[in-house]
């Protein structure tokens, strides 16, 4: 019994200590919210509402004002009054023990001043907004004023660019003066709102004018004479084609052209009336027209007959192609018994043969495709340029090796005329050594004779020895050449030297027995004559000359013209 007893006591004490514990919670838990229900009943809305009242008040402004004062009065006489009245009941609830309904209660209570906090929230935004409209409105108006001053400018002095349009355009600009006009009044009532969104409605209407007073002009030339003289360029290709014999009529109607001609006279009219996007897209549809037209028509007279032209042609042109690389190769091997070939030249025909091949090959696939109808003639035509420009390549390089060859043959009969021509110009010039009585002949002379015939016989012996090196008879016979080319200009000089060097002391000779110097001189130059020195002579016979008589060469050649 005694143990019941105890149990029954412990579990009062349990609750009384719960109770006392959950009502103190709650108790705390009603401060909070008590005192957050005065911070917000002393928000500052009645000073914000009072900054509005001082301002002028009209129409939307107005209405307004009057919500925001009516809002914050019902707040204040019944929502904050109602919070009171229930935060006192939680208590009485708590009293009472009932824990959980206090609880339920509590977040009710929470959840009212959530929302009262949002709602003044957005009262105080809306105030704030009201209250620095005026500052903005006034600046942004300064600014679009300046604007629209700028635009009405511009329509006045470009106004004949507009045409048709200049009216539409002068309208316009006088909806933009009457909203200024409006701006005005309802800023002059304290009408704010309103002359905001006035003021957005400007700010529409002058980029509306900008745009259209940039693009009306250029749009307006378009349609009323570039477009039309597509159309007439149209027009008079297809009556060509029409006398040519072409199927026009399968692609436009004889109407064609008066309904494009209309449709860019309805273009027109949409831009004097300032229908951009609707003139826009009349434009389209007959670009688009004018543009399909002319492919339709291009491709089907050029296109097709000049694919079917050209597989003719090239399919002639490349049957041509084996027999003249089967004639090179039979020349080839001819050649190679008398001359020697590099490498790269055999090399550069097998490779001919295998472009060859190849390109009967793509022949063969672009002709199935045209008649098989794989392929557009216009790819086919893009293909065949691309072939002919390989077969182009092919042939050339067979001409160049016939040219090649040929030039073996040339280069040996031009090596053999020179060798035959500097043959008979050494034996010249041995002729005039022996003919010319000289007392002797200086060795470097003769030096420069055998020379000359020493490298002229290696060259012959160079074209002897089959196969024949060209490159080499080459080297040789251009040596040949320039030594040959030497030895007559030194035998040539040679000659003249002692001629002249005779003349001079011929003439000299009046001079002997007046001048000693001159004697000396004369006697010197008769010396280094009979050893050959004939330049020397030359030299002194002038010098002892000159000691009496100046410009004796020049006196020598007037007497010789006598």
């Amino acid at each position: 019994m005694s143990y019941v007893l105890y149990t029954i006591i412990a579990l009062l004490i349990i609750v009384v200590i719960y109770g006392a514990w959950s009502r103190k919670q709650i108790y705390r838990d009603v401060d909070k919210m008590g005192i957050r229900k005065t911070e917000l009943m002393n928000r500052p809305v009645p000073e914000e509402l009072a900054r509005v009242k001082e301002m002028r008040l009209s129409g939307e402004t107005e209405e307004r004002f009057e919500q925001w004062r009516g809002e914050w009065n019902q707040l204040l006489k019944v929502q904050f009054p109602y919070i009171e009245e229930k935060l006192v009941e939680v208590e009485e609830t708590s009293n009472r023990y009932r824990f959980p309904k206090a609880q339920q209660e509590l977040k009710g209570i929470k959840k009212a001043l959530d929302e009262i906090e949002r709602h003044i929230d957005s009262l105080i935004g809306e105030v704030h907004e009201l209250v620095n409209s005026e500052e903005t409105n006034r600046r942004e108006s300064t600014e679009l004023t300046a604007q629209y001053g700028e635009l009405q400018k511009k329509l006045w002095e470009e106004k004949h660019s507009y045409g048709g349009a200049a009216g539409a355009l002068e309208i316009e600009m006088e909806k933009a003066e009457k909203l200024f006009e409006e701006f005005s009044a309802q800023t002059e009532r304290g009408d704010y709102f309103e002359a905001q969104s006035t003021l957005v409605n400007i700010r529409e209407v002058l980029a509306g004018l900008g745009f259209m007073m940039e693009e009306v002009p250029e749009r307006l030339s378009y349609v009323q004479q570039d477009l039309p003289e597509q159309i007439e360029e149209l027009e008079a290709g297809m009556n060509e084609m029409a006398q040519n014999g072409f199927p026009v009529h399968l692609y436009a109607d004889n109407d064609l052209s008066p309904i494009l001609h209309e449709r860019c006279r309805a273009a027109e009219a949409s831009l004097h009336e300032l229908q951009l996007e609707q003139a826009q897209e009349v434009v389209n549809q007959v670009e688009a027209t004018i543009s399909d037209l002319f492919d339709k028509l291009e491709q089907e007279a050029l296109t097709r007959n000049d694919v079917e032209k050209e597989f003719t042609e090239q399919k002639r042109l490349l049957n041509a192609i084996p027999e003249r690389l089967q004639q090179l190769v039979q020349e080839m091997e001819v050649i190679k018994l008398r001359y020697q070939l590099p490498p790269a030249s055999e090399f550069e025909i097998n490779e001919d043969f295998k472009r060859l091949k190849s390109l009967k090959v793509q022949f063969a696939a672009m002709e199935d495709a045209a008649a098989l109808k794989r392929m557009t003639y216009v790819e086919v035509h893009n293909q065949l340029e691309v072939w002919k420009e390989d077969r182009a390549a092919l042939e050339m390089n067979i001409d160049q090796s016939k040219a090649n060859f040929d030039k073996l043959r040339q280069d040996e009969l031009d090596a053999e005329d020179i060798i035959e021509e500097d043959g008979e110009r050494i034996t010249q010039v041995r002729r005039s050594l022996r003919r010319s009585s000289l007392p002797k002949i200086p060795d470097m002379t003769k030096e420069q004779v055998n020379e000359a015939e020493r490298k002229l016989y290696y060259a012959v012996k160079l074209l002897d020895n089959l196969p024949i090196d060209m490159e080499g008879v080459r080297k040789a016979v251009a040596d040949a050449d320039q030594q040959t080319e030497h030895a007559e200009r030194a035998v040539s000089k040679m000659l003249s030297d002692a001629a002249t060097a005779e003349r001079v002391v011929q003439y000299g000779n009046r001079y002997r027995t007046q001048n000693d110097k001159v004697n000396i001189l004369l006697l010197q130059a008769e010396d280094r004559f009979r050893q050959g020195y004939y330049e020397e002579a030359l030299e002194l016979a002038v010098a002892g000359v000159e000691k009496v008589e100046k410009n004796v060469l020049t006196r020598i050649e007037e007497e010789d013209m006598k």
